[in-house]
């Protein structure tokens, strides 16, 4: 199912989403240096750039229909 944007359970169903997100990360063998997520967006630290390119193949294998983005600094 589908949900309008702008729809009043839309942050209610992002932070859901996110949360079992999140439970699939507490498994992973990548180590976090930072991580703080605002609603639906994560911003994380790694040591390396395949360790950042590892997290993020694993985050889009969770759900074909909830796919992330990385941004390098």
């Amino acid at each position: 199912n589908r949900m309008c944007m702008g729809s009043n359970l839309g942050p209610t169903i992002a932070t859901f989403s996110m949360h079992m997100v999140e439970q699939h990360t507490a498994s992973m063998q990548i180590k976090l240096l930072f991580y703080k997520r605002y609603v639906d967006t994560i911003f994380t630290v790694f040591r390396t750039i395949s360790e950042a390119e590892q997290f993020l193949t694993s985050m889009n294998k969770i759900n074909y229909n909830c796919q992330f983005t990385i941004e390098h600094y």
